[in-house]
Order: C-alpha cells, then sequence, then structure tokens
C-alpha cells in the first residue's frame, strides 16, 4: 500500500470510530479564534458593532497527505435596535476520503450591563457529512469495510453560548452542538439524541493591558472541557503594536503545539492574518507544521481607528 494510502486509511479509521455506534459533532481547531469567535460562541455575532465577515483557511500537519483541511466563512452583524444580531456561519473540513460541512443561522441578543455588554446566541443549521471509503487504495480491493463508504447524510443540530464584553475584558462559553447521533442502520442512517457527556464545552476570557496609546498586551485562555476527553488548553499572549500590527504566541498543551501569530489591520476595515503551529511532540517528525491565513472585512464606519474594537 502506498504511504497515501495509507494516510487516508488512518483518517477513515478514525471517522468509523466517529460513526459507530454513536458520535457528535466536533468543530475545527482554529488558532486565530480571538477574532475568528463565531467559529466557537454563536453569542458572537454582533459583537463587533457593524457587519463583519470573516473568511479563512488552515492547512493541517503540512506535507501530510490526507491531513485535515478546515475552512470557513462567516457574517454577522447587529440590527437596527442594537440588542438582535444576526449571522451566518459556514464551516467545512476535509481529510482523507471525508468531508463534513456545517451550515448554522446565528441569532444574539445583547443586553447593556454599565459599561459591558451581556450577549446570549444560539445556532441551528445542519451538519452534512459525506465519506467515500470506496475510494480508499487497500491491500485488499474487497475489503468490505471499504467497498460500501459511509455515505451522504445531512444532520441537524443546535447550538448555544454566552458572552460578556467590555473594551477591557471578556468571558464567554459555549457548546457548539447540543445533539449527538447514533446509527440505526445502513452506514447514512442516523438519529439525534442528546447526552450531556458528549458536549464539548468551551470557555473564552481574557483581557487588555495599556501600557501607553501605541503598545497595548492582551493575554487570553481558551479552555475546552467535555465529560468524556481530555481537557484542551491554550494560553495566548498577543501584542497590539500602535493599532496597527499585532504579534502574538500560543501554547497548546493538548497538541503539544507552540503556535505565532501574525496579524495587520490594514485599513479600518481589513484585518489579515497568519499563523503558524509547530509541533512539539510525536508529530514533529511527520509534520512541517500548520499553517492559517484570515481576512477579515468590515463594512461601515462605526468600528474606526478613533474607536478601535479589540475583542
Amino acid at each position: 500500500m502506498s504511504r497515501r494510502g495509507m494516510i487516508a486509511v488512518a483518517f477513515s479509521v478514525i471517522l468509523l470510530g466517529l460513526s459507530g455506534a454513536s458520535w457528535s459533532q466536533t468543530y475545527p481547531g482554529f488558532s486565530q479564534y480571538l477574532i475568528n469567535g463565531m467559529v466557537i460562541n454563536p453569542a458572537y455575532a454582533g459583537s463587533r458593532g457593524t457587519m463583519s465577515s470573516l473568511f479563512s483557511m488552515r492547512k493541517q500537519w503540512s506535507q501530510v497527505t490526507g491531513a485535515p483541511v478546515f475552512q470557513t466563512a462567516s457574517l454577522h452583524a447587529p440590527m437596527k435596535n442594537d440588542r438582535v444580531a444576526l449571522g451566518f456561519l459556514y464551516n467545512r473540513q476535509t481529510y482523507g476520503v471525508t468531508e463534513l460541512q456545517n451550515i448554522y443561522g446565528v441569532y444574539a441578543y445583547h443586553v447593556r450591563i454599565g459599561e459591558a455588554r451581556l450577549s446570549f446566541g444560539i445556532q441551528a443549521g445542519v451538519d452534512i457529512n459525506n465519506s467515500d471509503f470506496a475510494g480508499v487504495n487497500t491491500a485488499n480491493p474487497n475489503d468490505p469495510a471499504f467497498t460500501e463508504g459511509v455515505g451522504y447524510s445531512v444532520l441537524p443540530n443546535v447550538g448555544a453560548g454566552i458572552y460578556l464584553y467590555s473594551n477591557t475584558m471578556f468571558i464567554g462559553a459555549s457548546v457548539p452542538a447540543l445533539l449527538s447521533y447514533r446509527e440505526t442502520g445502513s452506514p447514512a442512517a442516523f438519529t439525534p439524541y442528546h447526552s450531556v457527556e458528549n458536549y464539548d464545552m468551551i470557555f473564552l476570557t481574557g483581557g487588555l493591558v495599556t501600557f501607553s496609546e501605541r503598545f497595548r498586551f492582551k493575554p487570553s485562555l481558551l479552555l475546552k472541557y467535555s465529560l468524556t476527553k481530555p481537557v484542551e488548553i491554550d494560553i495566548n499572549g498577543n501584542f497590539i503594536i500602535a493599532d496597527l500590527l499585532w504579534l502574538g504566541a500560543s501554547y497548546r498543551l493538548s497538541e503539544e503545539s507552540l503556535i505565532g501569530i501574525i496579524e495587520m489591520q490594514a485599513t479600518q476595515q481589513i484585518k489579515i492574518g497568519y499563523s503558524y503551529d509547530y509541533q512539539l511532540g510525536n508529530l514533529s517528525s511527520f509534520s512541517k507544521g500548520t499553517h492559517e491565513v484570515l481576512l477579515r472585512l468590515e463594512f461601515g464606519y462605526r468600528v474606526s481607528a478613533a474607536s478601535p474594537r479589540y475583542f
């Protein structure tokens, strides 16, 4: 079997584990989630104070054939009454012979609490699973586990979150997927069920330290908790220079990876970003790192150089 076939089989086996007796939707682990907040918390919708769109792409484990590729696109904006916000989120993941897509509409309601705002968000949509195990190059071409494939399924799901933010701090919690699925016969037939044990609960908090008008520091912490999985923790720090250049680093404990981040506020409405994940653990001998690029476009002038938003 070729090296490419071995990698594809490995990712296929992972999916088989998810698609057996039951599974819950998994969400992409982006590194620049501090400005891509919609991917982890629907309550983030409208928090920018203007119509905000974002596009990003992440190539995991560079030079590993069949490794995951994540793409996302989002759009959100506050409505005229400034309390209600609406949004749209699209995620696409490919690995091996599998394609996963998430398509969600988002609703958030904002309440003022002194100088801060508290947002409650929900999202509802579908998770689309498309796998073709028949395309895997195996040693035994008649292996029944790979001749039929998993097929195509469209599964509804919902998520919820809460987000408190001001000019100097933020804290949020979310469960992006509240439903899990149990296989009921053919490989593409599932029924939804609810189980708190399968929740991926994401907590994110951070603040802003201002040394001068041209030099700031934004530390933050992300914790992903589940009753059935190991705890995942990201420790982050970003230096903000003249509200133009953002230089940051993160350490992801669960993956033993060090992440470098550089972002530039090219104009009042355009922000571009790049991050590189360097594996420190066992994958370091197989992977040349992970690359992620990001583009944020904002419309209107409520977010300006005179009143920048850091969260």
